[in-house]
């Protein structure tokens, strides 16, 4: 049986979880709480963005063209 492919590009890869490496920094001012995951998943959709947009308004360096 093989393993069924990916469908969609996901540039946070593996999808977060908290043993799979990445690290993101959030600081938070208040008395709130949130579960873990939950603020897990919020930010790495938040970076995924990131990512995304950073590459369509990047500009070309070195002669590597850029989207921008």
């Amino acid at each position: 049986m093989h393993p069924i492919p990916k469908t969609r590009v996901d540039p946070r890869d593996p999808v977060n979880t908290m043993s799979d490496g990445d690290t993101a920094f959030a600081l938070s001012m208040g008395d709130r709480e949130a579960d873990i995951n939950v603020l897990g998943v919020a930010a790495a959709e938040g970076l995924a963005k990131a990512i995304v947009r950073a590459v369509k308004f990047a500009k070309a360096l070195g002669g590597v063209p850029g989207l921008g």
